[in-house]
């Protein structure tokens, strides 16, 4: 996973984290106020990410089309010169007002969704009714409502990680040991679409689920 994408990833478990010790810890009266603003904060960085994403686009088409001028001026040296000329002008200035009147939707960011989804899962959890985050596969397999079973070792899991690109979870011994033996492994869920291979790099804590096992030893 390269930077662009992980570093968001970073910010949201680090929110994520802050919203647990919150409900965990605050009183009552304080606690929705709290995790209200937090929920603003991460709200305006999916916005800011989602900007980020949009001015990339804009910025690959335009470099796209400058190279398209200058491939076209570089063919036909007998046009003239102020007409390609005319041609760049015209390009930059609809770039500058691409990237000036950038609007962005944040209903669909996948990390303020999960964001969301997980504040409801924690205090599922907090609260004894717990919720299962992962899906239906067959072979997840779940204590109560919550899978704390490792899907590679068998076993109940200790430091649960979750692979940031599909959503899964891994006992981090049995992940890494996994990684070490095969560097070419992939998620072991039988019927998952993620195609990338296991990296340490993609894995984070997973906060739901460990508060999961604390609770439930």
């Amino acid at each position: 996973m390269n930077d662009s994408i992980k570093l968001p990833s970073k910010v949201y478990d680090s929110a994520i984290q802050t919203a647990a010790n919150i409900i965990q810890y605050m009183d009552v009266d304080s606690r929705q106020e709290m995790i209200d603003a937090l929920r603003s904060h991460v709200a305006n960085y999916a916005e800011i990410e989602e900007k980020f994403k949009s001015l990339k686009e804009i910025s690959a088409e335009y470099v796209q089309n400058k190279k398209i001028i200058q491939q076209r001026s570089n063919e036909d040296p007998e046009q003239e010169n102020n007409d390609w000329a005319v041609e760049r002008e015209n390009l930059d200035k609809e770039y500058s007002k691409k990237i000036h009147t950038i609007e962005v939707d944040t209903s669909n960011n996948q990390n303020l969704r999960k964001f969301n989804q997980q504040i409801e899962q924690i205090t599922s959890v907090l609260s004894g009714q717990q919720e299962t985050p992962g899906d239906d596969n067959d072979d997840m397999v779940v204590t109560g409502s919550m899978n704390v079973i490792c899907p590679i070792s068998k076993t109940k899991m200790i430091e649960p990680m979750r692979n940031d690109i599909c959503g899964h979870v891994y006992d981090k011994a049995s992940v890494m040991e996994m990684i070490k033996s095969n560097s070419k492994s992939r998620c072991p869920l039988m019927g998952c679409n993620n195609s990338e291979f296991l990296r340490i790099d993609n894995l984070s804590p997973d906060i739901v689920t460990r508060l999961y096992l604390q609770r439930n030893p």
